[in-house]
């Protein structure tokens, strides 16, 4: 048995090895950097929740839990009866709730964890916090909400038992909407909300696998839903009552930052896309085997998956060199609404460039003009905008608000 362990180890350890050389590559102008995990087993990560610059947790298999703390990775000795953690709500460095398998919550108040179970054994897939209950969902329809922290827990009964739930968005009235995949064929997935006392279906998507669903859920408004899915990604219009599909090209994992900064995620090939919550998609570099992503801004993006891979994602770096000394241009007015003009000081040659981003840093027009610039911006999502031209070796960014 020993041996056998021996070659289990080696065994994950190239593994390890084949996710740090695969190609992994972004952007240039964004920031990627490899967090260490101070992991020695190497477990799986399932899910992560960014709180701040200094603080995040991660969570997954070997009932690991990991604290972010000041840029450092540190393990917290769980002692917990799970085999792996799924999910994790924290509200700050000293009060997170995480869940997983056999139906057990574990309670982190910074120092130390304890377990309670819910009354079920299955394992649970997702753990949200609203304004006043906290509500945790699972396989068969299963269903709970606690009103005071996750001290005790109370079974909705959805009277849906042919569905797994998945993950769950509560938007701001308090309503629970939640991603779900029929555990008998066909094996449609489908979309519920629950306004505090009833559950309703709201859509449903067909064609895929038994293996396959919907992975998570997003909303920048409560309005527009974002649905990522192998087959493609859809969007539920709650207004109008309508699924459509956004892109026939298949994600796994949505993180929002706005309604104009929408990332996706492909578990399969690794794809890193983000969508403008318009028209327009860049697709912003490659991971392999990322299962969670979480943010508190561009600036602080992490994801996490296989055999416990950890990366950072700055999408604001490169958008505040200033390389002249005296102003090269004009931008006026601003904040805009409609037109912008820039007037420019020194003689544009071949080699200059005008180019407009948005705060992630993604490339939204590039015009060649004469001495005076006219850009067309009424189009484009309401929001803070960088207009940097670049002539020769230099270049300068400017700051442009559209309101």
């Amino acid at each position: 048995m020993k041996n056998v362990s021996i070659l289990q180890k080696i065994a994950k350890f190239l593994a390890i090895l084949l996710v740090f050389i695969a190609p992994v590559s972004f952007c240039q102008g964004y920031s990627l950097d490899y967090m260490a995990n101070p992991d020695p087993d190497y477990n799986a990560l399932y899910a992560v929740q960014v709180l701040d610059n200094n603080t995040a947790f991660a969570v997954g298999s070997g009932g690991i839990i990991l604290k972010l703390s000041g840029g450092t990775w540190s393990v917290v000795p769980s002692s917990a009866p799970n085999k792996y953690f799924t999910g994790i709500s924290a509200v700050s460095a000293t009060d997170a709730l995480i869940i997983g398998q056999n139906g057990y919550i574990t309670r982190y108040d910074g120092s130390s964890c304890t377990q309670q179970a819910i009354g079920t054994s299955v394992t649970l897939s997702d753990i949200k916090r609203g304004s006043s209950k906290v509500y945790v969902c699972g396989p068969s329809g299963m269903f709970w909400f606690s009103t005071n922290n996750g001290t005790t827990w109370t079974q909705i009964m959805t009277g849906v038992y042919d569905v797994d739930f998945g993950n769950m968005f509560i938007d701001a009235s308090g309503n629970v909407w939640l991603v779900a995949k029929k555990n008998a064929y066909p094996y449609d997935a489908k979309l519920y909300l629950y306004n505090g006392s009833s559950l309703v279906e709201k859509a449903t998507i067909t064609g895929l696998s038994i293996n396959q669903g919907v992975g998570s859920i997003y909303s920048p408004d409560g309005n527009i839903f974002y649905l990522p899915s192998p087959i493609g990604i859809y969007t539920y219009d709650k207004a109008a009552d309508v699924l459509s599909t956004l892109s026939t090209s298949g994600y796994s994992v949505v993180c929002g930052l706005s309604a104009s900064n929408i990332i996706f995620s492909s578990i399969s090939s690794g794809d890193i896309s983000s969508y403008n919550g318009v028209s327009s998609w860049q697709n912003i570099g490659n991971i392999a085997d990322v299962y969670d992503i979480s943010a508190s801004g561009p600036s602080n993006i992490i994801f996490v998956g296989y055999s416990g891979v950890i990366y950072h994602l700055d999408m604001t770096t490169g958008l505040n060199d200033q390389l002249t000394t005296a102003s090269s241009f004009n931008v006026y007015p601003n904040p805009a609404q409609g037109d912008v003009t820039l007037d420019f000081n020194v003689d544009l040659q071949k080699d200059a460039s005008v180019e407009l981003y948005n705060s992630l840093g993604q490339k939204i027009v590039i015009v060649i003009d004469s001495d005076i610039v006219h850009l067309s911006v009424a189009d484009l999502p309401r929001g803070l905008y960088y207009i940097r031209v670049s002539i020769g070796e230099n270049s300068e960014t400017k700051k442009i608000l559209l309101n």
